[in-house]
C-alpha cells in the first residue's frame, strides 16, 4: 500500500484529485494537507513517510519547486507530481527531481499517466530487504526504510520509517545483507548513507532528525563514504568538497 500525500490550498481541487487518486488506487493511503507549512514540519517531524506528493507550484509565499527540493534530499525515493494551473513554471520544475509535471486542467488527459510513471519509478528503485529474527519472529523490512542501526548490550535495534525492530545479530552478521549505503561511524552505530542531512567530525544528522554520534577511529572512513555518496547520487557542487569541519548534504529554509 503506497503513501500519498496531496498538498493543495483549493479546496475543490483537493477533494477533486483525492477521489482521482482513490479511484486509481482504492488501496492506497492518501493524505490530505490545505498548507505547505503542515507539509514541512511533519517532514521536520518524522522525515518524509510518503511514497508520492503532489504540490502546487505556487503557495501564495511558499515555492512549491522549493519545497518539493527539499523533499528530494529528505527522501530521494519520493516521487513527486507538481499539480498546478501554472504552465510557465514548467521549465524552473526541471531543475528539480520529479516524475510528472500535471496542469489541473489535464487531470482527465494525463494524471493516469504521472501515477503510472510514479508506481513504475517506485517498482523500479532498489528493491534490497533486509531480514532480522528476534524471539523466534522474523521481521522483512526494505533496506531504504532504514534510518540507522544502533548496538547495545548483544541486541541490535534496527530504526526505520515503520518503527524500531530488534534483532540478536550483530553489525559483522547483519552486513552481510545489508547494501554498500550502510557504514559503521561508531562502534554502537550503522547508518544509512541515503537518509544523512549533515556531517561534521563529531556526529552525523539523519533525515528523521537524529544525531548520531562519530567515533574517531571511524571519521575519516565515514567522511570518504559519505562525500562519495554525494558524488553519485546528489551530485554535490565541487566546492564543497573543500567545506571543513563540516559537510552539509542539503541547505534549504526549511531545515
Amino acid at each position: 500500500m503506497y503513501k500519498i500525500a496531496i498538498c493543495d490550498s483549493n479546496k475543490d481541487d483537493r477533494e477533486s484529485l483525492y477521489q482521482l487518486v482513490q479511484g486509481y488506487d482504492p488501496n492506497a493511503s492518501i493524505t490530505i494537507l490545505k498548507k505547505p507549512d503542515s507539509l514541512l514540519k511533519e517532514i521536520q517531524r518524522k522525515g518524509c513517510i510518503y511514497d508520492i506528493v503532489f504540490i502546487e507550484v505556487h503557495f501564495g509565499t511558499k515555492d512549491g519547486i522549493e519545497i518539493a527540493d527539499y523533499i528530494n534530499h529528505v527522501n530521494a525515493n519520493t516521487q513527486i507530481i507538481f499539480n498546478t494551473r501554472d504552465s510557465q513554471a514548467i521549465c524552473r520544475a526541471y531543475s528539480t527531481r520529479h516524475a510528472f509535471y500535471l496542469l489541473k486542467d489535464q487531470w482527465n488527459l494525463y494524471l493516469t499517466d504521472a501515477l503510472d510513471a510514479a508506481y513504475h519509478n517506485i517498482e523500479t528503485q532498489d528493491t534490497d530487504k533486509l531480514v532480522v529474527s528476534f524471539n523466534g519472529a522474523y521481521t522483512i523490512m526494505a533496506q531504504k526504510d532504514i534510518f540507522y542501526l544502533e548496538r547495545s548490550k548483544r541486541i541490535t535495534m534496527i530504526i526505520t520509517t515503520d518503527g524500531t525492530f530488534k534483532t540478536s545479530a550483530n553489525f559483522s552478521e547483519l552486513s552481510k545483507q545489508l547494501n554498500d549505503n550502510f557504514i559503521v561511524c561508531h562502534r554502537s552505530y550503522m547508518v544509512n548513507l541515503a537518509h544523512i542531512t549533515n556531517f561534521t567530525r563529531t556526529n552525523l544528522q539523519l533525515s528523521d532528525h537524529t544525531f548520531i554520534p562519530i567515533g574517531r577511529t571511524h571519521y575519516q572512513q565515514a567522511r570518504s563514504a559519505f562525500k562519495n555518496y554525494l558524488h553519485s547520487f546528489l551530485r554535490i557542487r565541487p566546492d564543497m568538497e573543500k567545506e571543513e569541519p563540516s559537510i552539509t548534504a542539503y541547505s534549504t529554509p526549511y531545515s
